[in-house]
């Protein structure tokens, strides 16, 4: 009889009943589909420039502040910049600056050969590699950038490089870097009402200023690029930051609704709360920068999907046309998977040679001698805080946040303060997840599909309708002589119902008090 319990889990389908595998993305492409449709004819009504530029105001308020605002202060930099290395037609230095007090970026400085004049400049920011700045396709943007006569500034974002958040001198990496990095401590900023992409923002809006203070760097002709996550970081500085003067953001840009099909992640940086409700597209990045010269580059065989990109590519078009600067937007598709790749990274250099330096577009990607990447060191040991140990990480600057915007709690003295305090913290929460209340009042059309004998208890698996489109299953256990009317006590496992024979020494111990217990599975968890 003990092995009955077994039974009280669900086999695939709600054992044979519904088809729930893929219900809970159902359910959320439905809810997003309606914003899409919003957005889509909000945009095709705009015709002219001043309606345009309404909205591009209304969305840039919205991403700063769902971000969580970025800091009102420019502190020191406190640079630090050393010749690292001497090549044929450039030079390159180390950087190390302060973007916030004692909160360090390492970088690389590109400077070419012989300059007379104040020349235009490049941010370079680091798209998913370990190695960030120093990643071999890269340098090769970087150096024939330089080559071409732009001072470049590369730099290493948070959870890469020299910039490890999680590091122990002894244990090395405590947390994995890159995305599981940016997801641990993306985590921190959400549940103080921010966004870890506030962070990688700031550090490149520092690194141009460090880049307009260096007397090489004319201020009106700077630039920004970068793949993948760097793509991320062009994307959300041509919104930011007027100083920009031309951009080419690459393999990143698609459509929020072709991307959701994927079935994709995004990482930390990249899911901004409220963006498909409020409308936050990836073509509102493009459009933003309008109309000052932006390259789009694209992957054909991207897991940014390229109708995505196409999409917004037209979008872009159209708005761009408002300002008559159609000729300053253009899409250039590379026939290979998701990298920043020699294709690509000639079409970058020429764009910026015509748009920032009004030279022909006549540059030629060949192959190229890099750097060994632990040569490129700006740090002795490797890492920030192997260097600096009271050096600040994101951490530090998530409390500081958190003790700046954390409210006051109200002393609760008496029962009516207690049932005010219960309830408005009740309406928070339903406003914060957006919930539905009125769909209470749904039937849920509750079904018991199978009753399992336990011995002394008995089990009843069952699955009901918690709202249109979505089947919820569990399973009822009780004691066969207890009272006929007893307390439900309503349990959630990690796993649902697939936990019940794992976890049946809670279950009998609830029962012996005389509960009804009932294990539910909330949608994408056990039987759903």
């Amino acid at each position: 009889m003990t092995k009955n319990w077994k039974f009280l889990s669900f086999s695939p389908f709600t054992d044979g009943y519904y088809d729930t595998e893929n219900q809970f993305p159902a359910y959320i492409y439905a809810k997003a589909r309606k914003y899409f449709r919003r957005e889509y004819e909000e945009k095709s009504l705009i015709k002219t420039r001043e309606e345009f530029e309404e909205r591009r105001d209304r969305i840039k308020r919205f991403f700063i502040n769902a971000i969580g605002g970025l800091p009102e202060e420019k502190t020191p930099l406190n640079d630090k910049t050393s010749l690292l290395a001497e090549r044929n037609g450039y030079k390159i230095y180390k950087v190390l600056y302060e973007s916030l007090p004692k909160f360090y970026v390492t970088g690389l400085l590109y400077i070419p050969e012989k300059l007379e004049n104040e020349t235009a400049s490049v941010l370079f920011v680091s798209g998913h590699a370990k190695s960030a700045k120093a990643h071999p396709p890269y340098q090769k943007v970087c150096i024939d950038l330089a080559r071409n006569g732009f001072v470049v500034l590369a730099i290493d974002p948070i959870g890469q490089g020299e910039r490890l958040q999680y590091w122990d001198p002894k244990k090395g990496e405590v947390i994995r870097w890159g995305t599981y990095e940016h997801s641990y401590a993306g985590l921190q900023h959400y549940l103080i009402g921010s966004n870890i992409a506030k962070r990688f923002i700031w550090d490149g809006i520092r690194g141009i200023d460090y880049l307009i203070e260096r007397k090489e760097v004319d201020p009106k002709r700077i630039g920004v690029t970068g793949s993948s996550g760097g793509g991320t970081q062009t994307s959300y500085l041509m919104l930011v930051d007027e100083r920009i003067s031309a951009a080419a953001p690459c393999t990143y840009i698609t459509s929020r609704e072709e991307y959701m099909y994927t079935g994709q992640a995004h990482d930390a940086e990249q899911n901004i709360f409220g963006a498909i409700k409020y409308g936050l597209n990836y073509d509102d990045f493009l459009t933003s920068f309008a109309p000052k010269p932006l390259l789009i580059g694209a992957a054909a065989y991207d897991f940014f999907c390229i109708e995505g990109t196409l999409k917004s590519y037209n979008i872009a078009k159209r708005i761009y046309s408002l300002y008559g600067a159609e000729d300053k937007v253009k899409l250039v598709v590379g026939p290979h998977v998701h990298m920043y790749s020699d294709y690509l990274r000639e079409a970058v250099v020429n764009w910026f040679r015509v748009h920032l330096m009004e030279l022909e577009p006549t540059f030629k990607a060949d192959k190229i001698n890099v750097e060994d990447e632990d040569a490129l060191r700006v740090t002795t040991s490797g890492q920030v805080l192997g260097d600096f140990p009271s050096s600040k990480t994101v951490y530090h600057l998530n409390l500081d946040d958190w003790n700046r915007v954390k409210p006051m709690r109200k002393k609760i003295g008496n029962l009516k303060s207690l049932e005010r305090y219960i309830k408005d913290k009740r309406r928070e929460i339903i406003e914060l997840l957006y919930l539905d209340m009125n769909l209470r009042d749904n039937e849920i059309y509750p079904r018991i599909i199978s009753t399992v004998n336990l011995g002394e208890y008995i089990g009843e698996k069952l699955f009901f309708f918690s709202e249109p489109g979505i089947t919820l299953t569990g399973s009822v256990i009780y004691n066969k002589n207890g009272n006929r009317k007893r307390p439900a006590m309503i349990v959630l496992f990690e796993n649902g119902t697939d936990s019940i024979e794992d976890e049946r020494s809670i279950i009998e111990s609830l029962i012996r008090e005389d509960n009804l217990v009932f294990v539910l599975d909330v949608r994408g968890v056990g039987g759903v």
